[in-house]
Parts: structure tokens; C-alpha cells; sequence
């Protein structure tokens, strides 16, 4: 059922617009000391492969199946790195192309390293949910590990961030960094195809993103959007200025994103 928080940010803010450009992974990441195996490529030994990611992951073979089939796809998580080298080597012994990537950190430890917003407890609790989805928690079984399955576009403002956020299976909300916003929109009609809509069009700007483990709010007059997938969240921003003005790569996703909040605003009672 929708909750509506106290509002202390006027839904006017919203009506600007924003868009992103491909960028460079963000640099202020902290070392990890926990590590995710995934499987980038397979090889001609399929048989083989299925059956040494059930060995690593205890999966049954429907689910060690999709892994092989769709790459790239993470078969370990949040692994020590002696051990994710001992499931990589059995992997690459099934013919199998493997990488071991830095785990994914809590999204609250990088939030505050690119601007100075102080952000209301429950929004860096439904903020962190959303950038840590999984398919599965949605009821997404048979996804690829590339496709969007959550996209948060956040725009800085002087009183505070502005993030909308919108899930696959039709969820949408409008979280306000100081404490207000929208939660559960998505259970008006419109809003939910919306907000469909938008993650549909979003997967077609992944290319234009950089794999990310560092989560920061962006800074006044900027806009950030990360596109939470299966194999990582992938993130680009770009000054409001010019995604509004239609000079980014990126701009038609800043406006279909604002298609989005023009529902919630239209359909979710004041």
C-alpha cells in the first residue's frame, strides 16, 4: 500500500529535466576486501561448464543451466579472494572465461563522497534497497544478468537530492533526501506502465554507463542515474543543464524519466 512521507520539497523541482553520459567507473572507491566471481564467456564444453557451477554453487541444474547460458552471470558473491581463486580455477578448468571483480559495497558507505548532502535515515534505507535489488526479489527468474532490472535518476538540488526511482515489475517511487517523497506510486495503472516504459528504454543506455561500486549522490545541478542489473550497477551523470537542453547522449532518457514523474504527479492524490 502507498505511504505518502511528509513532502518537503515541492513537486515543481521535478518538472526540469535529466540525462547522463557515459563516464569512467568512479574513482572514489575504497579497496574491497570481498570479492564476486562471474563468468564473462563460455566455451565449447557445455556439459562440463553446467556441471562445475553446480560443484561451485550447489545449484540445481535448471538454475546452473541459466548461469552458463546467460552471460555475463555471477555464480559467487561477497567471497574471500583465496576463495574466489579456487572457484574461478574450477570454472576455468570447464572452459570457461571468468573474472573476479570487487564485491559491491553497502551503497550508504560512498554516498556522501561526491557531495555534501545529509540524507534522512529512510531515504538511505529505501535508496540502498533499490540499488541492491535482485532479479529474484521481483520474481525474475530467467533475466539476463545484463538486463535493468531498477533505475534511480537523481537530480541535486539546493534543499536536497531528488530520486526517482522505478523497479521492472511496474514499482515506482520519488524519495526526497531530507525525508520527503512518494513510496509505492506504482499501484496506480498509469504510473505503473510508466514506469515499464522507462526501464524498458533504459536498457538501451547501458552501453553509455560505467560499472560502479561507489553509490554518491550528485552534486547541485547535477544528475546521476544508476541502472541496477543481475551482474552490477552501472551508473553516468551529466549536469541538468545540459541533459534538459537536449545536449547529452543521454537527454531522451532524462525526459522519458520525467514521463515517469508527470504520471506520479498526475495519478497519486495529493
Amino acid at each position: 500500500m502507498r505511504q505518502r512521507l511528509s513532502v518537503s520539497i515541492c513537486f515543481l523541482l521535478l518538472a526540469m529535466g535529466c540525462s547522463e553520459q557515459k563516464k569512467e567507473a568512479d574513482t572514489e572507491q575504497t579497496e574491497s576486501t570481498t570479492f564476486d566471481v562471474v563468468i564473462t564467456a563460455m566455451g565449447q564444453r557445455k556439459i562440463q561448464a553446467v556441471k562445475s557451477v553446480r560443484e561451485v554453487t550447489r545449484l540445481g541444474l535448471k538454475d546452473a543451466k541459466n548461469l552458463v547460458d546467460n552471460v555475463p552471470s555471477t555464480v559467487k558473491k561477497g567471497v574471500t579472494r583465496p576463495e574466489a581463486e579456487a572457484i574461478a580455477k574450477t570454472l576455468k578448468e570447464a572452459d570457461l572465461t571468468v573474472e573476479i571483480r570487487p564485491h559491491r559495497k553497502e551503497p550508504h558507505n560512498a554516498m556522501a563522497l561526491e557531495s555534501n548532502y545529509e540524507a534522512a535515515e529512510v531515504y538511505t534505507r529505501l535508496r540502498n534497497q533499490a540499488l541492491q535489488l535482485e532479479p529474484g526479489a521481483i520474481g525474475l527468474s530467467n533475466t539476463d544478468q545484463s538486463d535493468v532490472i531498477a533505475v534511480l535518476m537523481e537530480t541535486g538540488y539546493p534543499e536536497a537530492v531528488a530520486t526517482l526511482v522505478a523497479i521492472a515489475d511496474g514499482a515506482a517511487s520519488l524519495y526526497f533526501s531530507n525525508g520527503g517523497g512518494i513510496v509505492g506510486a506504482g499501484e496506480y495503472e498509469p504510473v505503473r506502465q510508466a514506469s515499464k516504459t522507462f526501464i524498458k528504454f533504459s536498457q538501451g543506455f547501458v552501453t553509455q554507463a560505467a560499472l560502479t561500486e561507489a553509490f554518491p549522490l550528485p552534486q547541485k545541478g547535477n544528475v546521476r542515474v544508476y541502472l541496477v542489473t543481475g551482474g552490477g550497477v552501472y551508473t553516468f551523470k551529466a549536469s541538468e543543464d545540459d541533459l534538459g537542453g537536449g545536449r547529452h547522449a543521454c537527454s531522451a532518457l532524462f525526459h522519458k524519466g520525467h514521463e515517469l514523474i508527470a504520471a506520479i504527479r498526475k495519478h497519486t492524490p495529493e
